[in-house]
């Protein structure tokens, strides 16, 4: 049974719910977003990286690497911890559309320390080789 409070309520649209892009307003993060997908060599990147990347049949299946390393990038630039990352995932759909996340997809545990590692197989040199080229 209906209580007044619950009468009351209205049910937000989704556009009310902040879910739907504005229209003709970009964010800062959407602007830097889109110049970094442009400017950073992802492919050379994973290319580098590849051969240490977890392959399929070694326990949990693991995302595919160009999420990881964009996750990887996006905890740098905007200084997010693993479950902050997890959580900003869940949370920011500019996040999850940059990472390649699809809406049905979940991070899950896979961040805590993973990406890290990760790139903690390649040297930083190696890395900031790939990079020099567009300075």
């Amino acid at each position: 049974v209906p209580t007044e409070q619950m009468k009351r309520m209205k049910q937000l649209s989704l556009a009310e719910t902040g879910f739907l892009p504005k229209a003709g307003k970009q964010t800062r993060k959407a602007v830097f977003l889109a110049e970094m997908e442009t400017v950073v060599p992802w492919a050379r990147l994973e290319a580098l990286i590849e051969p240490h990347y977890p392959k399929k049949g070694n326990g949990r299946p693991p995302m595919p690497l160009g999420t990881m390393l964009r996750i990887h990038f996006m905890q740098q630039w905007f200084g997010y911890s693993d479950p902050a990352m997890e959580e900003a995932l869940h949370d920011v759909p500019l996040l999850r559309q940059f990472a390649g996340l699809a809406p049905s997809i979940s991070p899950g545990k896979t961040l805590e320390g993973a990406v890290g590692a990760l790139v903690g197989a390649v040297s930083p040199r190696q890395i900031f080789d790939q990079l020099l080229p567009l300075t």
